[in-house]
């Protein structure tokens, strides 16, 4: 029930998110991000379908995860997935991050990991 239920939340909305078929799936953030720092902390996280700025509907279904932040060549099959996935769009972000960063370093993409509990 629970990967259908992600399923569904992918299908149903904007999400760069890669679904594996073993009960994970997966997106790719800068290193510093506040994701990145959240999850250091803590890696239980909820994922939950929200609009551009983070507002969850009211009846909007919750999935429970453990997040483990991958960098490196571990990071690989869950940027290769949402390459696989998203194709242009993926080039298409990447350029527009270059811009985003011409003043400052660029910091390192990491793969957040995502595993669904029961």
């Amino acid at each position: 029930p629970c990967m259908n239920t992600i399923t569904a939340l992918v299908r149903n909305c904007i999400a760069v998110l890669a679904v594996f078929r073993d009960r994970r799936t997966g997106f790719t953030t800068e290193e510093d991000s506040w994701k990145v720092k959240r999850i250091r902390n803590t890696p239980a996280v909820e994922l939950a379908a929200s609009d551009a700025r983070g507002n969850v509907a009211d009846d909007a279904v919750t999935i429970s995860a453990i997040a483990e932040i991958r960098s490196g060549a571990e990071a690989e099959p869950v940027a290769a997935a949402i390459k696989a996935k998203y194709g242009w769009q993926v080039t298409l972000i990447k350029t527009i991050g270059v811009f985003r960063h011409l003043f400052r370093s660029t910091p390192e993409s990491v793969a957040v990991v995502l595993t669904l509990e029961d």
